[in-house]
């Protein structure tokens, strides 16, 4: 007779959330991140959520000035990207940033990627 294993935990509870990326996959990601891969991540979420053409941000753009971006658009971006990645962006870092650049040369020394400078 063959004695059937026990259910997991994870599967005897009425409902669990699987999430998005495991801790681990984003680590994987990050050995290889690229700075044109963090560029395009930030241009789609700023496209989304300002409602613009992804090809009108640049790495150049002014988040205030040029795209009419505030302070929770930029608070919304750190936090996708933080859930995503698996990092943590200070609040002091998140105020110095202005541009498209500066939030991709942040997010990419936190997440231990390639920067420009």
């Amino acid at each position: 007779m063959l004695l059937a294993e026990p259910t997991p935990l994870w599967l005897q509870q009425e409902s669990f959330e699987v999430p998005e990326r495991h801790p681990l996959l984003a680590l994987a990601s990050m050995v290889e991140m690229k700075r044109e891969d963090v560029l395009n991540l930030v241009q789609s979420h700023l496209a989304e959520e300002l409602g613009l053409d992804p090809s009108a941000i640049t790495i150049e753009s002014n988040l205030r000035d040029d795209l009419e971006a505030d302070s929770l658009d930029l608070y919304t971006l750190l936090q996708e990207v933080e859930d995503r990645l698996g990092i943590k962006i200070s609040d002091e870092r998140a105020a110095d940033i202005e541009t498209v650049g500066q939030a991709v040369d942040v997010i990419l020394a936190e997440a231990g990627g390639e920067t420009d400078g």
